[in-house]
């Protein structure tokens, strides 16, 4: 296995500072604007991350805790998305997007935002319901944006959510243009609907997974060749290994990634467990995956 780190307080600072300049100006990019998962204390944004196309942000995907920052720093535009994408709709994924939409009225967008996320169960809303309960004018939490959602509202752009049903044996096809593909799988119904997304450009691919099961046998098919695998090392903190809803431990994690043929596999949501035993970590996914894995920090910048 080839490993790649990016150690220490020092270090993390200084790839924040260094990375903060998006990445590049041609290619294709995943940028991490939030390695973190819950935790206040690591210095990390929550899950979040930026699809780069040949020099513009064309899709975020996810936007929790402390990623509205790390998208300012990452110099990126919001004019430039194509669409938000949410895998889950938990604070962790999400908490950012107020944030971010304030920040949206000083953007010079006219189209409208797409904002993409898994329906509703019993205890979590769906992603059209989400936004309404955020933006709506009359009842929203945040009524002072509510010209974001209302036809009547004087902002130059409307956000337009939109919730992806998906059958559990099909990848939907959410955005099909000549350069840029997105693709949805669900990854579970209950207790909290989740998604895993697949975006190919320049003939290149990124697939995010975070919460899963391994009995969901689509995931294979939106998985498959990946050049970029990237996983909540979140599985393997405190979730139980048993379970149809559990998330992935990281032999489990390995075991997807080998049978996927990843080319690379990035472990994300990086708790406090997981970054004093990496090492460990790394030896788990040993037995059963040979590409090249990497933990990664806030504003790095990864070429697929």
């Amino acid at each position: 296995m080839i490993r790649s780190f990016l150690l220490g307080g020092a270090l993390l600072l200084w790839a924040i500072t260094a990375a903060a300049q998006g990445c590049g100006d041609s290619g294709a990019f995943v940028q991490v604007l939030g390695s973190g998962g819950p935790q206040l204390q690591n210095g990390r944004a929550s899950n979040s991350f930026i699809v780069w196309i040949n020099g513009r942000a064309r899709i975020l995907v996810d936007i929790g805790g402390g990623a509205a920052l790390r998208f300012g720093e990452s110099r990126a535009q919001i004019s430039d998305l194509d669409a938000i994408l949410f895998t889950q709709l938990d604070a962790g994924h999400s908490a950012g997007l107020p944030a971010l939409i304030d920040a949206s009225r000083y953007a010079r967008r006219t189209a409208p935002l797409p904002v993409y996320g898994p329906g509703a169960s019993r205890t979590i809303p769906s992603t059209i319901t989400f936004v309404r309960a955020l933006f709506d004018g009359t009842h929203g939490a945040y009524r002072g944006l509510g010209e974001f959602l209302s036809p009547l509202g004087h902002t130059v752009y409307k956000l337009k959510p939109h919730e992806i049903i998906a059958k559990w044996d099909i990848a939907k096809p959410v955005m099909v243009g000549d350069h840029l593909q997105v693709f949805a799988a669900p990854l579970a119904l209950t207790p909290a609907p989740t998604l895993a997304w697949r975006i190919n450009a320049n003939g290149k691919s990124v697939v995010f997974v975070g919460d899963m099961s391994e009995k969901v046998l689509v995931l294979k098919t939106l998985a498959a060749n990946a050049d970029l695998l990237i996983v909540s090392a979140g599985a393997g903190e405190n979730a139980p290994t048993g379970g149809t809803r559990a998330k992935l431990a990281l032999q489990s994690i390995g075991r997807f990634a080998a049978a996927s043929h990843a080319q690379r596999l990035v472990l994300t949501e990086l708790g406090s467990h997981t970054q004093a035993n990496e090492e460990q970590a790394l030896t788990a996914l040993d037995a059963s995956y040979n590409g090249r894995v990497q933990f990664v920090n806030d504003l790095q910048c990864l070429r697929f």
